[in-house]
């Protein structure tokens, strides 16, 4: 799995301009959902258990949470990620120059917010084709009116697009700034071509085979080496012929953006379709799972707060909170719900999000430290995370976060006693200096 431990560090201005890799303080702020511990401090008489006071995590971890797009998002909210878009025509000119300043300033502004930018690289959208001019295009229908989009036959325009990708790896795959990259193709990245009415040859060349498809994605995995890799998928129609699941069958590989997440709410087992068809108990584990909440009822309001709902076939709940449970939710957009919400409520469900990490247990003795740790949250972290305890003015690792899957935990044992009265910091070389992972305790 690609881990924040290969990072290469970014120049000591970027760092210092944004406080990253500074070392990480435990806070008195998560939200509880603890399950039954199942193990315990394994040593005997060795080691004695310590009562600790506990610390509840309340805010928003880094790389996970609620997210909108770019900027935007006022004071008060706890966003910790962003969501951003890029098209190849800000970057790159006719004559294949590339300047790199327009996605610069975009990551800058992301980050001076305290955020980290998950970017989707897309090449066009019912708007209209976001490629070099000089590119071919195909015409074709769109809800009534005649759109282009790419002409995915061009040999050119093939090897431009694995070219693009190179040198954007090259360029940003080790800011510590970027979390996550999307990739695809159709409307707006997201594998499909939603709208469209096609005839003759037309789908054949708005949208490339699947054996190009597949060697894009395979050429997308082999050019990033650090940072993880998503799709999109839509869960909201899995009976459709849909592109997504042409594109990445089988692949577990990459981590799965929802487009259309709890958009079915009364009938809850179609979304669950969709994730099964593309093994989202399997990928979760090693690929980070996100999305955003679909947009066909008009009272997206009530489909995101309501916590009484139930599924209609189980009768068990099924709401955002048990939905982002079952499907291992890392981070999710409330792009164009947000500013229509309680701010309360978007950092509650935000802290929600995610991995959540507590100490449950400690004990010395025999020369021996035990830490035992919890996730409570809905997701596990995806980078290399050491645990960190404190002996005397020094913090020593015991081991590393990343495995502990939701719900479950994980004992630690140390060969060294270190302080009675601990203190846990979580290493983390890509989070932001004022924002560091929190380790709660909870006894």
């Amino acid at each position: 799995m690609k881990g924040v431990n290969m990072y290469t560090m970014l120049s000591s201005a970027l760092l210092l301009s944004h406080g990253i890799i500074a070392a990480p303080t435990t806070t008195t702020t998560g939200l509880i959902a603890r399950q039954p511990r199942q193990t315990g401090l394994n040593l005997g008489s060795k080691v004695t258990s310590i009562e600790l006071d506990n610390i509840e995590i309340t805010r928003t971890q880094p790389f996970t949470g609620l997210h909108v797009w770019d900027t935007s998002g006022g004071t008060g909210y706890d966003f910790r990620v962003a969501f951003c878009e890029v098209d190849s025509e800000s970057i790159v000119n006719d004559a294949g120059n590339y300047d790199w300043s327009w996605m610069d300033k975009k990551i800058e502004a992301i980050a001076d917010l305290g955020r980290h930018a998950i970017i989707r690289i897309r090449w066009n959208a019912p708007s209209g084709v976001h490629l070099p001019s000089k590119y071919p295009r195909v015409f074709h229908d769109y809800k009534g009116e005649t759109v282009a989009s790419p002409d995915w036959q061009n040999t050119e325009l093939r090897t431009f697009v694995k070219e693009f990708v190179t040198k954007f790896a090259a360029r940003y795959d080790t800011d510590l700034r970027v979390l996550y990259v999307q990739v695809g193709f159709g409307h707006y990245g997201e594998f499909h071509m939603a709208g469209c009415d096609f005839q003759g040859d037309e789908q054949s060349r708005a949208f490339p085979p699947k054996d190009f498809a597949l060697e894009y994605l395979d050429h997308a995995q082999a050019v990033f080496k650090n940072t993880p890799l998503g799709v999109s998928i839509d869960s909201g129609n899995a009976d459709a012929p849909d592109y997504g699941y042409l594109a990445h069958e089988n692949r577990k590989d990459f981590g799965l953006f929802d487009d259309t997440f709890m958009s079915n709410i009364d009938t809850p087992a179609m979304n669950a379709k969709a994730w099964e068809q593309l093994n989202y108990e399997d990928n979760a584990r090693q690929n980070v799972m996100g999305g955003a909440f679909g947009y066909d009822e008009p009272s997206i309001e009530a489909r995101y707060l309501d916590v009484s709902r139930t599924d209609p076939d189980s009768g068990e709940p099924y709401n955002f909170d048990t939905a982002a449970r079952r499907y291992w939710i890392t981070y999710m957009s409330v792009s164009g719900v947000w500013d229509n919400l309680n701010q309360d409520d978007i950092n509650r469900d935000s802290a929600m999000l995610g991995y959540k990490f507590y100490v449950t247990a400690y004990g010395l003795g025999g020369g021996y430290t035990q830490v035992i740790v919890q996730n409570t949250g809905t997701a596990p972290i995806y980078f290399s995370t050491p645990l960190k305890v404190s002996h005397g003015s020094e913090f020593v690792t015991v081991g590393d976060l990343q495995g502990i899957y939701p719900g479950e935990e994980k004992l630690y044992t140390h060969e060294g006693e270190l302080d009675k009265a601990a203190t846990f910091e979580a290493g983390c070389e890509k989070c932001f200096a004022d924002h560091p992972i929190d380790i709660g305790i909870m006894m």
